[in-house]
């Protein structure tokens, strides 16, 4: 191997050894990251909270690759003193490796927590199996495997070729406020995933909103809840898509939400889903988008053009949800300036559009069922907010449905691959969304 190839191998994994390093210690910090990142390092932090989430739950991934990387560094350039950068990030990367090891760990610890949870939801619910138990070598090897027993009906329905959830004037509103940019209709589409199995009757519904700051995101991920409903529980699941900022402000995303109910409504019992039972799902922004959609329904304001169709739905799961936008300045600030595309923080606007304030003005009669998911680690949505909306909730209700299930070690992504963490999370879930389809029939 030529000199230059030896010093790009000693260079990719000096670099790698830090970056994975420091952000394994951000992982494992709470209070003083925290208030680093929001406070002083505001722009940084939404990048390195994303990536230690996927750190923490790949992290057996990760020791696996690391060990790789090790044995291919010693074979071609070796931890000599000759190279002594080489050589100190050896003895870093070992102690990375251990601080790994504890982040996996605690992943499969918090089992006894679900398990708590889940006879919480139904006494009668067997035993949790163990994540390794049930594991497969593809889930290993591909974290983001999903089953082959589940149809996708990729933007697709019964009568054509590519679909909307919109009508084509909305289509056309979309393009003419955003100087015919041709991608903002490829957001108002959505996607049914069934099981490949026949079923008799008309199945529940889960429609789930996608995360990434009303800024990012993409309805193409099938999660591992979503997976497990549809292969154990034979749910139908639909993923929506929805416009995003800063060319769409909002509450444009809100009402594309519901302009997804609407279609769903109207449409999913071609696909053996019960248009009367559906649940809501969201992560991060989607889970600010779901909430808000329950609390506003039949709202006219929010569904312009469609204010008779009834937007009511039977239940809500956030996962790690912005559903408290007081909580820290930089919230408020983010979602008036990036998200509503306001000149300054608005703060009638946004206790409009904060589901914790929405509660208090929402008669109790409206509130539907909800099961929150939040980690105590989480840099970007602190988990008090999930706790802040079932205080709201219960001070509106004494119906007691309002559950808030708390990873103590999870950080903000908790649910898009399959690992220990995401697994329990889909377990607890199913059991909720199981439990809540039961009691209405």
């Amino acid at each position: 191997m030529s000199l230059l190839a030896l010093n790009a191998v000693e260079a990719y994994y000096i670099s790698t050894v830090y970056v994975a390093a420091l952000l394994t210690v951000v992982s494992f910090t709470q209070r003083p990251v925290r208030k680093l990142l929001t406070e002083k390092l505001e722009k940084l932090s939404f990048v390195v909270e994303i990536f230690a989430s996927f750190l923490v739950e790949l992290s057996l991934q990760l020791i696996v690759f690391k060990l790789i990387l090790i044995q291919v560094t010693s074979y071609f350039v070796g931890f000599t003193v000759d190279h002594i950068l080489t050589s100190l990030a050896y003895y870093v990367d070992i102690l990375t490796i251990g601080g790994l090891i504890i982040l996996y760990t605690e992943m499969m610890n918090e089992k006894s927590l679900a398990e708590a949870c889940i006879r919480e939801i139904n006494k009668s619910a067997k035993p949790l199996q163990s994540f390794v138990s049930t594991l497969e070598i593809s889930k290993i090897i591909n974290p983001f495997w999903s089953p082959k027993n589940i149809n996708r009906h990729k933007n697709t329905n019964l009568f054509a070729l590519i679909v909307s959830y919109a009508t084509n004037e909305e289509i056309r509103e979309a393009l003419v406020s955003t100087n015919f940019d041709y991608k903002q209709p490829k957001r108002l589409m959505l996607d049914v995933y069934t099981s490949t199995k026949k079923s008799e009757g008309l199945r529940p519904v889960l429609i789930h909103f996608h995360g990434g700051a009303w800024r990012l995101g993409s309805k193409d991920h099938l999660y591992p809840h979503e997976q497990i409903l549809i292969t154990e529980s034979d749910w139908v699941v639909v993923n929506a898509g929805y416009r995003l900022a800063p060319q769409n402000a909002y509450p444009t995303h809100l009402m594309d939400v519901k302009r997804a109910i609407r279609w769903v409504k109207a449409n999913i019992s071609a696909y053996g889903g019960n248009p009367e039972f559906i649940v809501l799902s969201g992560d991060s922004a989607g889970g600010h988008l779901s909430s808000m959609a329950s609390l506003t329904a039949n709202d006219p304001q929010y569904q312009p053009g469609f204010e008779d169709v009834d937007t009511s739905v039977q239940g809500v799961v956030s996962f790690s949800g912005a559903v408290d936008l007081f909580h820290g300045k930089s919230t408020s600030l983010f979602f008036s300036i990036r998200v509503a595309n306001l000149k300054a923080i608005d703060n009638d606007f946004v206790r409009k559009h904060s589901p914790a304030s929405v509660i208090k003005s929402t008669h109790p009669s409206k509130l539907v069922p909800t099961l929150l998911l939040a980690g105590d680690r989480d840099l970007l949505v602190q988990s008090d907010q999930a706790r802040i909306y079932k205080k709201s909730f219960d001070e509106a209700t004494n119906s007691g449905q309002c559950r808030v299930f708390t990873n103590p070690h999870g950080k903000h992504i908790n649910f898009l691959s399959w690992s220990p963490r995401s697994y329990y999370n889909a377990r607890v879930v199913q059991a909720w969304c199981d439990q809540l389809s039961t009691r209405s029939q």
